[in-house]
């Protein structure tokens, strides 16, 4: 490739690069939490910090692009550049003190340690001694402070001081977001730990506060390669004074005709006065660019990665088309597909300089498995013993697929069907992965207990009561229940009214399928009339037969009192005659003797006498 003239741009983005840093993980807070930072709380004065662990309200994640209302609406939250950072302590009095402190593991990719701070402070004119403050102490294994200069910082609440502003409304004094940069390379293969510490004042009426940041990264500045151009900018970080081996005292500054492999070097001065060296080697190498693909299911995150080489993190605008109709402006996005197939990707990137670079990959989604799992319930007896276990069916493949069983989070060794029959209750779930794509998918179920009742007790009306009805008490069981009678409906009442005398049964189960007994009923009664006219209907009157009902015999009387017939149940009954004469359309009345079984098994002689019509 011909090279007339280069541009290369140096650009110092730390924030990217120590989010990928297991060492400084979240020192930024950018996972918008305090995972790592270690937080503690007491009063004053003097400090004396006397309980361990994040104490909401007083060890605070802030986010977004508010305010702080105590400074006139003039502080932001979080500090520029970032999406998180941690507020130590409030607006609450009462001689409250705060600390956060965080432990880094110096290696030579974080040797570059900034930490930035802003500080709102109550100044009610106490003395020294009694005001709210606001500390940094950086320490080393033995808990001694690092560097005097950079390692340090303490200020009180004091009008006029230095970089500080005031908010008369509030009575207060604050200072804005502070940038301080620390050369630990020294220190490599050692512990350094940040600890940041406020206090309200000691008079309890008055309170101290302040904003915390972070970051670490090597101490050298990244380069790229931008071909037709003609030179080199090279950028350090905000936030400091700058001094370039060109003499030069600006952030950035351009460099013509650069020579491949020339070291650059920047003295980057806080307003503390700590120095820090940073440096860069001017590598003009192409980028190649490419990227990675993982995770690549439907329905589930995929997750797509920048590995282009020879960028060193100088890129300043990505674009990215999954081919699906959607795009993102992210370095590294994470993209969910719609559906399994093959799309086109394409990825672009653009330094600040206009320098552009562009592949498109085909990349294939496959199909996610989608269990599915259902609540339910295993029954056990009245003595707790399991009786029925409880089917819990993926609705998928045994070929297809392989399957993890979980109980309450632990997995269930040996069990990989996609079913599984559970024998106790708890929270179920199972992880499926298809055997060749390799994506998964998870499902989860509740499975609870139920008692089986051990029987009922069907209730039933007096025999030969003028309304027949039927109480059911179910014996045990969890419930609830639901009842029905012979093949109508299932009702929640317990009670059924106006039963037609005869044989009926009665079914009991509950709302979780564990209890079902059937059992039959008799309603004892007699029909009030008949018609013996040859029809085929009513043509005999008798007592039916009922179960349960031993040695019955039935005398007939007319209304004067004479016997006219004596019937058996057994019998077919009588046809309205006697002596072979037709008896008269009128009542007639009847005197039943028989002996019945109760509920117990017992027999039992009775009598029951009534009347019925005969109707011609």
């Amino acid at each position: 490739m011909k090279k007339n003239a280069l541009l290369l741009l140096i650009v110092f983005l730390i924030t990217n690069i120590v989010s990928s840093q297991e060492s400084c993980y979240n020192l930024d807070f950018e996972t918008g939490t305090l995972v790592g930072w270690e937080g503690g709380t007491g009063q004053c004065c003097p400090v004396e910090i006397k309980y361990s662990g994040i104490i909401r309200g007083r060890h605070t994640i802030m986010k977004g692009k508010g305010v702080d209302p105590n400074t006139c609406d003039n502080l932001s939250v979080v500090a520029p550049g970032g999406s998180y950072s941690a507020r130590l302590g409030n607006d609450s009095t009462g001689k409250e003190a705060e600390s956060l402190s965080y432990t880094v593991d110096i290696t030579e990719a974080n040797s570059l340690f900034i930490y930035k701070y802003a500080v709102v402070l109550q100044d009610p004119g106490h003395k020294p001694e009694e005001q709210a403050y606001f500390r940094v102490n950086i320490y080393n294994d033995n808990r001694e402070l690092i560097d005097p200069t950079c390692g340090s910082y303490n200020v009180i609440a004091t009008s006029n001081l230095p970089g500080f502003k005031t908010c008369d409304k509030y009575g207060v004094v604050y200072k804005d977001w502070t940038t301080v940069g620390l050369d630990l390379s020294p220190y490599i293969g050692k512990n350094i730990t940040v600890e940041f510490e406020t206090s309200d004042c000691s008079l309890g009426g008055h309170y101290g506060y302040a904003y915390v940041d972070a970051y670490c990264s090597s101490l050298r500045i990244g380069s790229s390669y931008c071909v037709d151009s003609n030179g080199v900018t090279l950028s350090a970080p905000t936030g400091f004074e700058y001094l370039w081996e060109t003499g030069e005292t600006t952030q950035t500054i351009k460099i013509d005709n650069p020579i491949d492999g020339k070291k650059y070097i920047c003295e980057l001065t806080s307003v503390t006065g700590c120095k820090v060296n940073i440096s860069t080697v001017l590598n003009l190498q192409d980028p190649i660019i490419n990227f990675e693909v993982a995770n690549a299911c439907d329905k589930k995150e995929v997750v797509f990665t920048n590995t282009t080489l020879n960028t060193d993190n100088t890129l300043n605008t990505f674009l990215w088309d999954f081919g699906d109709g959607t795009t993102s402006t992210v370095e590294n996005p994470k993209h969910t597909y719609a559906a399994p197939g093959k799309y086109n990707v394409t990825f672009e990137f653009k330094n600040i300089l206009g320098c552009e670079f562009k592949m498109t990959k085909a990349v294939t989604i496959n199909l996610t498995p989608e269990p599915h799992l259902s609540d339910g319930v295993v029954c056990l007896d009245s003595t707790g013993n399991l009786v029925n276990g409880y089917v819990l069916d993926t609705g998928l493949s045994d070929v297809e697929n392989e399957y993890q069983w979980f109980l309450n989070g632990t997995l269930l060794f040996g069990d990989i069907k996609s079913t599984y029959t559970a024998l106790e209750k708890g929270k179920y779930s199972v992880l499926v992965t298809n055997s060749k794509s390799g994506c998964s998918n998870q499902a989860f179920a509740s499975v609870t207990s139920s008692i089986m009742a051990s029987d009922f007790i069907a209730n039933v009306s007096e025999a030969f009561a003028t309304i027949g009805s039927v109480n059911v008490q179910v014996v045990g069981g969890t419930g609830p229940f639901r009842f029905k009678l012979d093949d109508n409906e299932f009702q929640e009442s317990n009670v059924f009214n106006g039963l037609p005398y005869g044989e009926h049964s009665i079914t009991v189960k509950d709302s979780v399928n564990c209890t079902l007994i059937t059992k039959p009923i008799t309603i004892m009664g007699y029909p009030k009339f008949f018609t013996p006219n040859n029809d085929g209907i009513n043509d005999y009157w008798n007592i039916p037969n009922f179960k349960n009902f031993y040695q019955a015999q039935i005398y007939i009387f007319d209304r004067y009192g004479k016997l006219i017939k004596e019937i058996s149940p057994k019998e077919l009954g009588w046809d309205g005659t006697r002596l072979g004469n037709f008896m008269p359309a009128s009542d007639y009345w009847f005197t039943l003797n028989y002996t019945e079984m109760d509920q117990n098994g017992d027999l039992k002689s009775k009598t029951f006498k009534s009347h019925f019509s005969l109707k011609r």
